[in-house]
């Protein structure tokens, strides 16, 4: 008697040497096809050693019909053992197309009883399959955006069709999608269903509040959402490419840091969160005659030691940075940084979008567009009313550092970036140097200009028709 412990795999191995095994497994698979095919079967459940009886067959015989049709079962053969319980679905249609494109298998596609089978398998093949999209742009919001009324007509002008979901209309067991599509004749979106596209245009944070769902998509879409860790990760990748001159100094707010001593040095701090990306609880902190002055966009909060450390020490351990604070002023003291909008676009290849400066309050802390905070301006207008003579040298240096930067930053992830906003400041007490305040993802491209959109469509074009390649890269991060 066989050892009911070893591996079927092995026995299978050492019993294929034997001829006269050969002989009767070729007379015993038939018979396991023959019974499956007049008795309608559609599952397989039981040992290997129950299942081998019920067909009349040795178990070696059972488990080498198992082997021959794993590309179609995937039961996971080779740690099966005798005694271990297989639990399959048959799908006859899918035994039939696999053995008929088998040339040394036709022998058994003779066999009566794969009439109904084929004709069913034909009728399949008849059937208008499920269309495939290049591109869907997956969202929160049940109602398409505006913009991406504009982005499906441009697609259409290009020939393509870009449809937009929500987590809720995807069909995990069917593998497809009721998406929006948008009719060009009517003007309307027209619900419709659709095989998962090759490419998914997300702008959330659907792997973390979807994993099922975004573990299921991506086994056959390239996820097109860059992902920047944190501040500290961006900080790191650019430190080690030689942009130290760029960086403000930065630490983690740790139990072990000395507030103090960075007070003394710097003289003001900034606390910002680490995996913010927006202008958003973002803190000053001064100290004089030994209280501290924490101010909060325009509120200045005046406290002790100790009432600092009661209030704040439990929120700023909670994943906040200190940063040294970089006197990016105008001349009358309104605090600005310069925003830098990067994207992909044909050929994936990176162009320089926007240039504008952001101007605070005065006694803001920062300003910000997003938050609604100051006031928007013209580069090439602040530089030589602010900088004189040196504005021009500034303003290449800018332009060069939105050229080369993107390329950079991408040498240290390994998933795709495209969609960047680039904050930089002009530090007064260093010379004019260019100081880099932030990177972020940039706001959902669907509401992008335009131009924004164009060169959008065109970058996902790009992934959809190197989808190949770039969805095993993404398989294997």
């Amino acid at each position: 008697m066989p050892n009911q412990t070893s591996l079927m795999l092995d026995r299978w191995n050492a019993k294929i040497k034997e001829i006269d095994f050969v002989h009767s497994f070729f007379c015993e698979e038939p018979f396991i096809y023959y019974k499956i095919l007049t008795e309608k079967h559609n599952k397989l459940c039981g040992s290997i050693e129950d299942l081998s009886q019920a067909y009349n067959v040795s178990c070696e015989s059972f488990f080498g019909f198992l082997l021959g049709l794993e590309p179609v079962l995937h039961c996971g053969l080779d740690t099966l053992k005798s005694t271990d319980i297989v639990d399959i679905d048959l799908d006859l249609g899918k035994l039939y197309a696999y053995l008929k494109g088998k040339e040394s298998r036709a022998y058994l596609i003779k066999m009566d009883g794969w009439k109904d089978v084929a004709d069913a398998a034909e009728a399949d093949v008849k059937a208008e399959p499920v269309k495939r999209s290049k591109v869907g742009c997956l969202r929160f919001s049940k109602d398409p955006y505006t913009r991406m009324r504009s982005f499906s007509v441009l697609a259409h002008s290009y020939g393509e069709e870009i449809f937009y979901f929500i987590p809720e209309k995807v069909d995990m067991e069917k593998k497809t999608i009721n998406g929006l599509f948008f009719d060009v004749d009517s003007q309307k979106f027209v619900e419709k269903e659709t095989a998962y596209p090759y490419v998914i245009d997300d702008h959330g944070y659907f792997m973390t509040q979807y994993p099922d769902l975004y573990k299921e998509l991506s086994r056959s879409s390239l996820f097109c959402y860059p992902r920047l860790q944190s501040k500290k990760k961006v900080y790191s990748v650019l430190k080690e490419r030689g942009y130290s001159k760029y960086l403000i100094d930065t630490f983690d707010y740790t139990t072990s840091i000395n507030i103090d001593d960075l007070l003394t040095k710097y003289g003001n701090l900034i606390l910002k969160p680490n995996r913010s990306s927006m202008v958003k609880d973002v803190y000053k902190l001064n100290k004089e005659n030994d209280y501290y002055f924490l101010q909060l966009e325009d509120k200045v909060e005046k406290l002790s030691r100790s009432e600092f450390v009661d209030k704040y020490t439990a929120k700023f351990l909670d994943g906040y940075l200190v940063q040294e604070y970089i006197r990016s002023v105008t001349n009358h003291g309104n605090p600005f940084n310069i925003k830098i909008t990067v994207h992909r676009g044909k050929g994936g290849k990176w162009a320089v979008a926007k240039l504008f400066v952001r101007i605070g309050n005065v006694n803001g802390i920062a300003s910000s567009i997003e938050t609604g905070s100051g006031s928007i301006g013209f580069v090439n207008q602040l530089l030589p009313v602010e900088f004189g003579e040196d504005g021009k040298a500034i303003y290449d240096e800018l332009i060069k550092t939105a050229k080369e930067l993107p390329n950079t930053l991408q040498d240290g992830y390994s998933n795709l970036l495209d969609d960047l906003a680039i904050g930089v400041g002009i530090d007064r007490d260093d010379n004019n140097q260019l100081k880099i305040f932030d990177i972020n993802i940039q706001a959902d491209p669907l509401t992008h200009d335009v131009d924004a959109l164009e060169a959008r469509f065109h970058y996902l074009m790009y992934l959809s028709n190197n989808y190949k390649k770039l969805h095993r890269i993404q398989m294997a991060t």
